[in-house]
């Protein structure tokens, strides 16, 4: 018995020191957060999984598109143009944040900007963040430092090159008629100021898994686009808020909601 204690303590020793070296962790290649270095896996592997988000004008709950009309208390008007940029879209939960897109151009005009296809980290998340507009980081660039197809790009004509120069957070241009007796003419309002950014909250559970794809839905209601708005007045082509601005942020950044 005393010649097998040297062995059975070697192998106690062993056995001891091989498990203890293991390095628990992510151990398929597929996962996001594979490290090469585990050797066993303790079930913190992430994946990639789709989410789908859809944006869409409305108007009284009906579906919105370009050159419609929207009537209100005092006039009409109908849309030409209906631009506004989304920054650090996010989804929120308790054991982490997931930023979805750091800045998108959403644009009534074009269909494609309406849908974001993203891959994304599975988990569960219980609301969603947004800002209306840009960032001062954002907005001290210009579109020199993007490509020209960049949501901050050349090709979007959304840079104000003023002084200080600002990109346009929410641009609306259509042609106005308060006398409601199809008398129109142009109006165009063109938020551009730092001090205009919102950032945006929104409770939403939502379980992202690699086995299923995801869903998102954002309605954009005008039917109070023009609340509180004294249509006389004009916006300044400056880098400075006025109380008319103000307002209509407000207006647009109030007519968000996710379903």
């Amino acid at each position: 018995m005393n010649k097998l204690r040297p062995l059975l303590n070697f192998l106690i020793v062993f056995s001891v020191l091989f498990y203890s070296c293991k390095d628990p962790g992510c151990t398929d290649p597929n996962a996001l957060n594979y490290n090469e270095k585990a050797d066993k896996d303790d079930g913190s592997c992430i994946y990639n999984s789709d989410l789908t988000v859809q944006f869409e004008f409305l108007f009284n709950n009906s579906p919105l598109s370009q050159y419609d009309t929207i009537h209100f208390n005092g006039g009409s008007f109908r849309i030409e143009t209906a631009k506004c940029y989304l920054t650090n879209f996010s989804l929120i939960g308790q054991q982490n944040n997931t930023l979805l897109k750091d800045v998108h151009l959403l644009d009534i005009s074009n269909k494609n900007s309406m849908q974001l296809n993203i891959k994304t980290v599975e988990g569960d998340y219980n609301s969603i963040s947004m800002g209306i507009g840009l960032t001062p980081e954002q907005n001290n660039t210009s579109p020199a430092n993007y490509s020209v197809d960049h949501p901050l790009g050349i090709n979007n004509n959304t840079y104000w090159d003023m002084v200080p120069a600002s990109y346009i957070f929410v641009m609306i241009e259509g042609k106005m008629d308060t006398t409601q007796s199809s008398n129109f003419y142009p109006l165009s309002y063109h938020l551009a100021h730092n001090d205009l950014y919102q950032v945006l909250s929104f409770e939403k559970s939502l379980s992202i898994t690699s086995a299923n794809s995801a869903n998102l839905y954002f309605k954009i209601e005008l039917s109070n686009l023009f609340e509180n708005v004294d249509l006389s007045q004009e916006l300044p082509h400056q880098s400075v808020n006025t109380p008319l601005a103000q307002q209509l942020m407000n207006n647009f950044t109030n007519a968000f909601y996710v379903e």
